[in-house]
Order: structure tokens, then sequence, then C-alpha cells
């Protein structure tokens, strides 16, 4: 008897779970939706887009605050105008800030920061922290000025 009532209630719950996850799941379309979609229109002319406030990295030594690093940065894009990256600043900083904290933690502002190797390999990881905010369009990431001040 048992048996009876548990079959019955056991595929109503399995059809019913199996159409949850129909009726839940992602619409992925059929795959040329992606293809299909135009790519952004260039500027005529790149558009720039200085940051609003000044990067400003502590240097931690021996536990204690040593000294700061201020970075003034902008971004120059071919296809997105100033305005779009504006509405977009809040995620740029915070990816950027994420950048910079990871340069500093592998030395990269310790000793000659300004040589080229130094400044190439913080410029590669500014750029790359953008990529996500800015897709599927792009920008880079020009360096205005870097200051560490010593204590």
């Amino acid at each position: 008897m048992r048996l009876l009532i548990a079959a019955p209630l056991l595929l109503v719950v399995v059809g019913g779970a199996a159409a949850a996850g129909l009726v839940l799941a992602p619409d992925h379309g059929d795959g040329d939706a992606h293809a299909q979609a135009a790519p952004p229109e260039p500027l005529d002319q790149p558009d720039y887009m200085p940051f609003s406030k000044e990067f400003i990295v502590p240097l931690v030594r021996d536990g204690r605050v040593r000294s700061h690093v201020v970075v003034n940065l902008a971004l120059e894009s071919t296809v997105l105008p100033r305005e779009e990256m504006l509405r977009r600043e809040p995620a740029l900083r915070d990816r950027m800030m994420e950048a910079l904290f990871r340069h500093t933690a592998t030395g990269g502002f310790d000793g000659t920061f300004t040589d080229a190797l130094a400044m190439n390999r913080l410029r590669i990881a500014l750029n790359e922290a953008v990529v996500p905010v800015l897709r599927p369009a792009g920008a880079t990431v020009l360096i205005t000025s870097v200051d560490r001040r010593d204590r």
C-alpha cells in the first residue's frame, strides 16, 4: 500500500523538479546572437577620461605604512565615449586599485619603480584589470603621473 502512494508522489515531485529546471534554466539562445551582435562603431577620434581622483596606494613595511604612491590615471578609447567610461568609473576604480595593490605586494613600487620594466608591468596589469568592466569594447590605461612619498 505504501508503494502505491509513494510511486505517484515520487513521479509528481520528479516531474515538478524537471519542469522547474526547464523554466528556470538560463536562455542561451542559439549561439548566433553573440555572433550577430554588431561591434561598436569607432569614434572619429579617441576619447579620453581622466579619473576624478588620484589613486593612493600605501606601502607597508614591517606592519607599518612607510610611504605612499600617488598615481594619476586616465583612459583612452577609440570606441567608448567619455560619458560611458565615466558611468563605469566606480567599477574601474575598484579593479584598478586591486591591480595597484598586487603590484605593490610584488615589490613593483620598490627601488627604482619608474624604470621601463616596472612601468610596463604596471601598465599591463592595469590594462588587464579594466577588460572585464569595459567589455566588449575596450580602452587603454594611461599613466599620467606617479609619485612615491616616503615618510
